[in-house]
Order: structure tokens, then sequence, then C-alpha cells
């Protein structure tokens, strides 16, 4: 079931007030890691934006990264295996991590688009795992491409109703 907006998410820990349009359909991607390397991606989230010291924002917030290697990935993170449905991107427009921008503690889950240059915008990822400082080491993306196959599968099975939700 998907839910068509409201103007107010409240539970009992949040408020949210958020600005048109809530929430919105996307195509998702079936772009592969090699095609999106270089490739500037957006993100968007709810997540803290100080280093995990914070509560989560009441804002939503977007910045910009750039995908970049496995290779490269792995070498930041000073590792040799990363999860194989995943794929990393960072800020490339700063080396200053006081400057960096990045996802953080609370953004998990939230959508990594890439805009085609005719402005036609897809979801390729989401948020899945990062550094403490969230600006220490590029972020983690799972590629939804990997799982189109268990989409369809899951849409098939559940036929999707929309209900308008009105205040």
């Amino acid at each position: 079931m998907i839910l068509v907006y409201s103007k107010r998410i409240r539970s009992q820990r949040f408020f949210f007030q958020l600005n048109p349009p809530y929430i919105a359909l996307i195509e998702l991607s079936s772009l592969t890691e090699a095609d999106l390397v270089g490739e500037l991606l957006e993100v968007s989230g709810f997540g803290t934006t100080d280093d995990n010291r914070g509560p989560s924002s009441r804002q939503l917030y977007y910045t910009s990264l750039t995908v970049i290697s496995k290779q490269d990935c792995l070498t930041a993170w000073q590792t040799e295996i990363l999860p194989s449905t995943s794929f990393c991107a960072e800020d490339k427009t700063s080396t200053d991590p006081a400057i960096k921008s990045a996802t953080c503690a609370g953004d998990s889950g939230g959508p990594y688009t890439y805009t085609f240059p005719n402005g036609t915008k897809v979801q390729v990822g989401l948020v899945s795992y990062g550094s403490n400082p969230c600006t220490a080491l590029p972020k983690g993306i799972t590629l939804i491409s990997l799982f189109l196959d268990w989409i369809a599968q899951i849409q098939a099975a559940n036929p999707i109703s929309i209900i308008p939700i009105l205040n």
C-alpha cells in the first residue's frame, strides 16, 4: 500500500512539517555500478548533522556525492571486502572534512537519485552505511538494480492500492 501525502508526520518522538511535494513516485533504475562511477548522485535524509552527537533533523536535507570505483572504496575503508550489493560515493568538492558533505546517522534507507542529461530522475540506491565522523570515509550505497527482480516478484504478489490522506 502506498499512502499519498499528509502535510504533517507525527509520532510520539517526532513532528515534521514538510514542504510540497510530500511523497512522489520515482522510477527504480537498472543502472549498474559501472554505469555510475564518476557520476553525481543526489541523496536526501533527516539524519543528524553533527557526527552522531545530535538528534535527527526536523528538516529534510539534500547533498550531492560522486560515485567512486569499488577499488577506491576498498582502499579508503582499508579492507579487502565490501558488501557485494553496494557501491560507494563521496564528496569530491573538498578535501577538508570540516566542510565536506555526507550522509550520517538517521539517513539510512534514504534515496540516492541520478538525473539524466534530459532531466529524468531515477532512484539508483539507498543509504546503507558510513563512518563516524560522517565525512571521514566514502558512503556505502545499496544498488537497487540488483533487487529489481525481487521487487517485481513482491509487487506481483501484492497489488498496490493508493489511498489519499486528507488533513
